[in-house]
């Protein structure tokens, strides 16, 4: 199981707070980024960018938790990945009104398990990326979402939420969006209200059935027979996310 150390503000993301709290702006998260590269915890304060960064991507949601601090999410898949690595460290970006991009904040996994493995044209991976940080005065946070970043659990959760209150006959604006996140996989989606869950058909008779409740979400991979291939397990609560993987016929 991936655990994360705590989530330290680097001294440019410090300074940025100095900025914001004497009224020189808003802070506006950019980027998250995954490292395989190893740090020490007392090495993260100093750090102006990581090593060997592996991933980037967009920020998917911030929400205000506090009056002094945001949560950021974002997810990263496999599907471009041709070499695995272990994901060793996360770094959050923000954008500085004079410095442009900045290494606002880091976190380190301390088990050695958080591993993101290649594309093996079959199995598609995921982490999902849930970071709070401190920012001096939420209220000062720049909410703004690129509208292309990948749909994330969080999001997912969100149209879980409105299951019950589907149309199942006719596609309607949130069958849209669940085929939104499939889309660039070539592939049919289908809500099935009675179980909470996605059914996802691809172009070459696979399919994958992600099942969800309030803290779990499981998806299973069946291969064109209808044999499962694989099944991964997401585990959340308020304080980390677990990944791992599952006995085909495991609970």
């Amino acid at each position: 199981m991936a655990e994360f150390s705590k989530l330290v503000i680097t001294r440019n993301g410090q300074a940025l707070i100095a900025k914001m709290l004497a009224g020189q702006g808003d802070i506006e998260f950019s980027t998250i980024a995954t490292s395989s590269m190893s740090y020490e915890v007392d090495q993260l304060e100093s750090l102006e960018n990581l090593s060997d960064i592996r991933q980037t991507n967009k920020i998917s949601r911030i929400t205000r938790t506090n009056d002094v601090a945001v949560k950021v999410e974002s997810a990263f898949s496999n599907t471009e990945l041709t070499e695995g690595y272990y994901m060793r460290t996360i770094g959050l970006y923000a954008t500085d009104p004079k410095e442009g991009e900045i290494l606002y904040a880091v976190t380190i996994e301390t088990t050695g398990n958080c591993y993101m493995p290649a594309y093996n044209g079959v199995t598609v991976s995921g982490a999902y990326i849930q970071l709070v940080s401190t920012v001096g005065n939420a209220e000062n946070v720049s909410i703004k979402i690129d509208q292309t970043a990948i749909a994330t659990i969080g999001n997912i959760q969100d149209l879980q939420k409105q299951i019950g209150n589907v149309d199942l006959e006719n596609k309607g604006s949130l069958q849209e969006q669940i085929d939104s996140i499939f889309d660039s996989q070539d592939s049919i989606s289908v809500i099935d209200d009675d179980n909470k869950s996605i059914i996802t058909t691809y172009s070459d008779g696979t399919s994958a059935v992600i099942v969800m409740d309030d803290t779990s979400m499981i998806e299973t991979v069946y291969d064109a027979e209808g044999g499962k291939v694989s099944r991964t397990g997401v585990y959340m609560d308020e304080n980390r996310i677990e990944i791992r993987g599952l006995g085909l016929d495991e609970e």
